[in-house]
């Protein structure tokens, strides 16, 4: 296993986490107002805090996490990015 596909299993990884962490939010917004907002009522609560806070940190990992990837692996990303379209051309 090369040093990008560790460093790819990893972004994967932490992709999830932050998808599960937006689910989480999502689940503890519950319904949003008339205007797609969710409520300042609910926002006050310590338990959207710490889901939003979760999301944002997370997302802040994930994005340092693919710019380290572009900067690291950017040839390999390529290569991988162009195999896949001439897969698909070539069906």
């Amino acid at each position: 296993m090369t040093a990008y596909h560790i460093a790819k299993a990893a972004n994967n990884m932490i992709a999830k986490e932050y998808h599960a962490a937006c689910v989480a939010l999502a689940r503890v917004a519950g319904e949003k107002g008339p205007t797609g907002i969710t409520p300042d009522h609910v926002k006050a609560t310590a338990e959207w805090k710490t889901a939003w806070n979760n999301e944002r940190r997370l997302f802040g990992v994930w994005r340092m996490s693919n710019f380290d990837m572009q900067k690291s692996f950017a040839d390999e990303m390529r290569a991988e990015r162009e195999a896949r379209r001439a897969a698909r051309f070539a069906a």
